[in-house]
């Protein structure tokens, strides 16, 4: 994407994170968020906040993204349905295989199915946002 520094528009907020530490961001960038493929497909324009810290979360769309395209999300079967000028769109999740190993507890296989589902998103968004300067 190539954005530069420049293309940031500046906050004065800290955000607070899921552990209560805060975070001052480099700014805000606006860009278009195209989901699935034609003929049923919506772009939005979203708004993220840049920060700089390790690529834990590269993004996270909530609540004013799924309010911006009217979707309804279900989480047993990984789907998002939203709305499009041509019907009813869905984007797909994919389930991923997890290992339960019988000598861990239950919170630590929890803690490895939740870390392969981030590695995942992670190295979906990688290219889709990249940020130079």
């Amino acid at each position: 994407m190539n954005l530069s520094q420049n293309d940031l528009m500046i906050v004065q907020s800290p955000l607070v994170g899921f552990t209560g530490d805060t975070q001052n961001p480099e700014g805000v960038v606006s860009l278009p968020v195209t989901i699935e493929e034609e003929p049923c497909q919506v772009t939005i324009f979203v708004s993220f906040f840049v920060i700089k810290m390790p690529p834990t979360y590269n993004v996270i769309l909530d609540h004013p993204f799924q309010a911006a395209l009217k979707a309804l999300v279900s989480i047993p079967y990984l789907n998002m349905k939203f709305l499009t000028s041509r019907g009813m769109g869905v984007a797909k999740g994919e389930a991923l295989p997890v290992t339960f190993t019988s000598g861990k507890s239950y919170l630590a296989n929890i803690q490895t199915m939740i870390g392969q589902v981030i590695q995942k998103l992670r190295n979906a968004l990688l290219g889709m946002f990249s940020l130079s300067g």
